[in-house]
């Protein structure tokens, strides 16, 4: 994940993240703010290193746009000549600022020709397989070890296999509503109702219950 740009909703989950990436940030000095970041949207909770549990989306690579996604493809793709994307990252390409006021001049002074400037850009798409292919073997040899196995040793050595405390004091709990009766006139949450009690029968269970928010007073 490139985090040039992204927003964080005020969540438990968030504040999870936030507190991860400040305490890698105070503890680790030659740790980059973005690779911490990709770091703990993706991978898992691992030893005494609890993930964050967010709920992550990707936004829009046409409205939300890097530098190569617009000198590579906003140039040349017809149906996006008068598309005006929300953001533009000059992230791909040395040096930035040309690319940045070729941007500038585009959207901003309606400069119609300003990204041909950079019409030495190549235009085709090579597919990730291809492009991974010389180097598979190091991409797995990444998966299989890891980025950093020695805390994973560290925590065998203090903890053995038994479960380990988060390092960062976090913890992960459920939102539970107590039981209450339904309006009469709330249709959902008889729904709801009756669906768990045909579903339980008597016996703990998650039970997801999707509904328009129409349907509910908020």
């Amino acid at each position: 994940w490139n985090s040039g740009l992204w927003d964080a909703r005020a969540t438990k989950a968030s504040h999870r993240l936030m507190t991860i990436l400040a305490y890698r940030m105070e503890h680790e000095p030659n740790t980059w703010d973005q690779s911490a970041f990709g770091e703990e949207v993706a991978r898992p909770a691992r030893d005494d290193h609890l993930a964050a549990g967010l709920i992550k989306r990707a936004l829009s690579y046409w409205c939300f746009a890097n530098s190569k996604t617009v000198f590579r493809r906003f140039r040349v793709e017809p149906r996006l000549a008068d598309h005006m994307p929300v953001v533009v990252h000059a992230n791909y390409h040395q040096p930035k600022e040309p690319r940045m006021r070729s941007v500038y001049d585009r959207w901003h002074l309606g400069q119609r020709d300003a990204l041909n400037r950079f019409s030495q850009e190549p235009t085709q798409i090579i597919p990730a397989p291809e492009l991974e292919r010389n180097f598979l073997h190091s991409i797995n040899d990444g998966f299989v070890s890891g980025s950093d196995h020695r805390n994973a040793l560290a925590a065998l050595t203090s903890a053995g296999c038994k479960a380990i405390p988060s390092k960062h004091a976090l913890s992960i709990t459920l939102h539970v509503h107590k039981l209450s009766d339904c309006p009469p006139d709330d249709s959902l949450c008889s729904a709801a109702r009756l669906a768990a009690n045909r579903r339980a029968e008597g016996r703990g269970e998650l039970l997801l219950v999707i509904g328009s928010a129409l349907d509910a007073k908020a």
